[in-house]
């Protein structure tokens, strides 16, 4: 029974990035459905900043193994274990979360490991598979993103640079591509026209000689904006 209840504690912790205090708070009623995936709902975190934090289907399988074999039906998801392996209490303490931390990284011979250590491995695993930095800092609640920064060790790299990754000499098209993907994340609307430019004659030079035809035409339309100009 306790191996169940320990198992669920390490993969809520290592799985959701929770903090201890939250994760002695879990209530059967913050695990609900969103967008056809698992997640702990209105989770009340540091400083009294709400969220809601994404649970893998391994940690949510953890929970329901636990919570089968202990026959909890509601309120605190996590109690007391006795030593004759039955469940007692209502809740659990944070020295209980602390200890069982400790007990398996003994196990494994891992010495002075914390339970805010798989806090900070879990935002390691995701950044480690591609996560992007601003959808860590929800997971996990940070108000600044520099504390995710601390918590990943991220630094700035100057020999492979991230914004070498789009090459060395974009094309026209590119370049305009990316102007009307940033538009449109502002809420602008934002239409191209390709058009052919009519052949230049030599008895009307254009105005300006130095200005390359391009031949594309780019519209840019404010959405819901009265004055009509930009900021």
């Amino acid at each position: 029974m306790k191996g169940k209840r320990d198992r669920a504690i390490l993969a809520v912790l290592l799985g959701c990035g929770l903090r201890r205090r939250e994760l002695i708070d879990l209530t059967l009623d913050h695990i609900q459905r969103r967008e056809d995936h698992w997640a702990i709902v209105d989770l009340v975190g540091k400083g009294g900043h709400i969220r809601t934090v994404p649970m893998p289907d391994w940690v949510k399988q953890a929970i329901d193994h636990w919570l089968s074999a202990a026959e909890i039906a509601h309120g605190r998801i996590f109690r007391c274990v006795c030593r004759r392996g039955v469940v007692w209490g209502t809740k659990i303490s944070e020295k209980v979360v602390w200890y069982v931390v400790k007990e398996y990284a003994e196990r494994l011979g891992v010495s002075k490991l914390a339970p805010h250590d798989l806090r900070r491995s879990c935002a390691r695993f995701c950044h480690d598979s591609g996560g992007e930095l601003e959808q860590i800092q929800f997971l996990l609640g940070h108000v600044s993103v520099q504390t995710t920064e601390k918590y990943l060790g991220c630094k700035q790299r100057f020999r492979h640079a991230v914004n070498d990754q789009r090459g060395s000499n974009p094309t026209e098209t590119q370049i305009l591509s990316g102007m009307l993907q940033h538009l449109f994340l502002c809420g602008r609307s934002c239409r191209v026209a390709v058009q052919q430019d009519p052949p230049l004659s030599t008895d009307h030079p254009p105005l300006d000689s130095r200005r390359p035809s391009t031949g594309v035409t780019l519209e840019i339309d404010r959405l819901g904006s009265q004055s009509g100009g930009f900021p």
